[in-house]
């Protein structure tokens, strides 16, 4: 990745927290960063819309992050890029992002959204997601950036007029991925594929701030925190080498199990922090801090992110002649199994259940449908000329720590250009 680059991604963090919370930053030890160890995951609409369910279905550039082992199918596919826009808490606010006319009415919107927020604990706004990549026979690489707008709510009294509860924390990840499968067999009725994949990341993510502050600095209402910004809102600074391994056993009558373990963090087992005291640092100092970054040298920590074993099934039914017709696509994902053998239990194992269903009508549309624990979600794709590729999924999550504890929906769009066999 270039320097240019990752200094575009990072000065996006300059325009949005134009605040400070003034609560310190201690991420280690505050549980307003307790997503900051969660691995990177690029946004697939596909998988959103089939309720998290694929892993035994996927292709392309999301293979990598999930199961690398699907690289290991003949072809060559390149995305220039893809771009994908995910917004959260939409419930009961459909009305008012239907009504967004301009600039202003934008940031109200956002206001409002920061008023569902109820119930302390982690949230989030917004996603946005780029990247670019190809495969040639059967080795991948992918670039991808994305950036977060999490929420934490202290302890739940948005409604009530406590809006300050509230802080935001804007995150930024860079992922460079290279991956390799392979299929043994391949002329069998039941062949093997391998894969792995080994990445490289850079996550920054600033202090805490003040949400509706942000909302009133960054729509031009206060311009006060600007001069506050480089020397004094501080902000962490990490990296990461999460490392995948997939295997897939192709069945006959088109079944697939796959077994996947990802995030497996080959450097102290997650991201190494170091923290710097502004983003004007990080700006007059740019190789410096990547090498104390690197080095491990000066205050730092590292926020430890744990492996994920996931068992999935697919079915993709050969319909021979009118297969071009309609050709549909079934998958079971069980994600997170050494959670639940710790923690064994019927609600544990909803939890980690997906299913989902997609049906592909003149190899040009695209519907899909699934329950992600238990939530239901659908979506729907358009494949223009296997050139043009426009998505769309709306879903819920689970954001609290237990299921049905904090439900949020999002809706995902994703458009990218590019070619896939």
């Amino acid at each position: 990745m270039s320097r240019k680059l990752l200094c575009l991604l990072l000065a996006l963090l300059a325009v949005l927290p134009l605040g400070a919370a003034g609560r310190g930053m201690n991420p280690e030890r505050d549980p307003v960063y307790s997503m900051m160890n969660q691995p990177f995951t690029r946004t697939s609409a596909k998988m959103r819309a089939m309720g998290g369910a694929g892993t035994a279905l996927l292709s392309s550039q999301d293979a990598l992050y999930i199961n690398p082992a699907s690289l290991a199918e003949d072809g060559v596919w390149i995305s220039l890029p893809t771009v994908g826009l995910t917004i959260y808490n939409l419930d009961s606010l459909w009305t008012g992002l239907f009504d967004i006319q301009d600039k202003e009415g934008a940031f109200a919107f956002l206001g409002d959204v920061l008023d569902l927020l109820i119930g302390a604990g982690a949230n989030r706004l917004a996603t946005i997601d780029a990247g670019l990549g190809f495969e040639a026979g059967p080795f991948a690489l992918g670039m991808d950036a994305q950036v977060n707008l999490n929420t934490f709510n202290e302890n739940g009294n948005v409604v009530s007029g406590d809006g300050d509860a509230v802080s935001a924390i804007p995150q930024v990840d860079l992922m460079a991925t290279m991956g390799f499968g392979w299929r043994f067999f391949r002329d069998r009725a039941v062949s093997l594929d391998v894969g792995l994949s080994l990445g490289l990341g850079i996550r920054a993510f600033m202090e805490a701030v003040d949400a509706h502050m942000l909302i009133d600095a960054f729509s031009g209402a206060n311009d006060y925190f600007m001069s506050f910004l480089r020397s004094k809102t501080p902000v962490a600074i990490g990296w990461s080498l999460p490392l995948s391994l997939g295997v897939n056993v192709n069945l006959p009558y088109g079944f697939t199990i796959s077994n996947v373990v990802s995030n497996i963090g080959l450097v102290k087992g997650g991201y190494n922090y170091i923290i710097q005291e502004g983003f004007g640092v990080f700006l007059d100092d740019f190789g410096g801090v990547l090498g104390d970054m690197f080095s491990g040298e000066g205050s730092g920590f590292t926020a430890h992110s744990r492996p994920y074993w996931t068992l999935a099934f697919a079915w993709s039914p050969d319909l021979g002649s009118i297969d071009w017709i309609v050709s549909p696509e079934f998958a079971f994902d069980i994600v997170d199994l050494v959670g639940f053998i710790q923690a064994p239990g019927w609600v544990d194992f909803l939890a980690r259940l997906h299913m989902g269903f997609e049906l592909e009508i003149l190899r040009t549309v695209e519907l899909r449908a699934g329950l992600n624990a238990g939530y239901v979600s659908f979506g729907a794709g358009v494949d223009v000329f296997n050139v043009i590729h426009l998505e769309a999924a709306y879903y819920w999550n689970e954001f609290g720590r237990q299921l049905g504890a904090k439900p949020v929906d999002a809706l995902t769009v994703r458009a990218s250009i590019g070619w896939e066999p």
